[in-house]
């Protein structure tokens, strides 16, 4: 699962180093309580739109990484992240001091920075050169991505803070590039909730009533789910067969307005909207 959405971090980092002591060496944690220092001294003043210091996103996208246990370099990376973009810090100095596998990282997520930033390209072809260019940094290091998808995660979940034009750029942006990427590497849940967070800004309408119409269905529902599953346990059960859980497929708004919309000529009929929710079933390897 992804990390709570609502979950606030300490100034201090204390969530992370404390996640991270439970897979790194202690030696590593130190690597990473230095980034951390640096990335807090070098943004300074800095803000978010939401009025929090700027070194909370880092700090944020360095959480989400550790909460799927991923390396230290790429921890360090995503710390510094922003460092090199926004500070005098230059990736040849972060080079020397964290090493060249952190430097490479952390290069080629500036990159790929500078390309979303530029302005020398139409949205339609500057979409089209990102999505090359994200497959390229795939084939060197699929870490630089993985940065990337929960930078714009957590840029996505904040969204709300920037202004209306720029909420409309990164959801077009996210749905058109971000979201597609998840998909290919298998990344089912993040790529839903990029995908339903960008549709809830580009047409709040819609968004508000399929998930009224989703809310309905799913108590019409939850009998019958209850019942089915209990059976299938039994059987399971009978059969000696362990398993982890049964549960329903996540709700997805977006992919429900495309159905709906490709079904009715692209007219939303919300009167004839048919939520169909699966049952999943995780089972236990020996």
């Amino acid at each position: 699962m992804l990390p709570d959405p609502d979950l606030t971090l300490s100034l201090d980092g204390a969530e992370l180093f404390d996640l991270t002591s439970h897979y790194l060496p202690a030696q590593e944690v130190a690597l990473l309580r230095k980034a951390f220092a640096l990335a807090r001294l070098e943004h300074g003043e800095q803000v978010r739109k939401s009025g929090e210091p700027f070194y909370t996103h880092p700090l944020t996208v360095a959480y989400y990484l550790a909460h799927f246990h991923l390396d230290s370099a790429v921890l360090v990376a995503a710390l510094l992240h922003d460092v090199a973009e926004d500070t005098k810090v230059s990736v040849e100095e972060i080079t020397r001091e964290f090493g060249p596998n952190v430097g490479q990282l952390v290069d080629g997520v500036t990159k790929l920075d500078a390309l979303e930033n530029g302005r020398l390209l139409s949205p339609e072809e500057k979409q089209n050169h990102t999505l090359h260019k994200l497959f390229e940094a795939m084939i060197r290091d699929v870490r630089v991505i993985l940065i990337k998808l929960f930078d714009r995660l957590h840029n996505i979940r904040t969204i709300q803070f920037m202004p209306h034009h720029k909420q409309v750029r990164t959801a077009e942006e996210t749905l058109s590039v971000y979201a597609p990427l998840a998909n290919r590497l298998g990344m089912w849940e993040l790529k839903t909730e990029l995908e339903w967070r960008s549709f809830q800004v580009l047409n709040p309408l819609s968004y508000n009533l399929i998930e009224e119409k989703l809310d309905e269905s799913i108590q019409q529902q939850q009998s019958i789910f209850a019942q089915v599953s209990q059976e299938i346990a039994t059987c399971l059960a009978q059969n000696n067969i362990p398993f982890h859980k049964i549960e329903l497929s996540p709700r997805n708004v977006y992919s429900e307005f495309l159905s709906c919309c490709q079904e009715y000529d692209d007219e939303l009929e919300l009167s004839r909207l048919e939520v169909d929710r699966t049952l999943r079933l995780v089972v236990l390897l020996e």
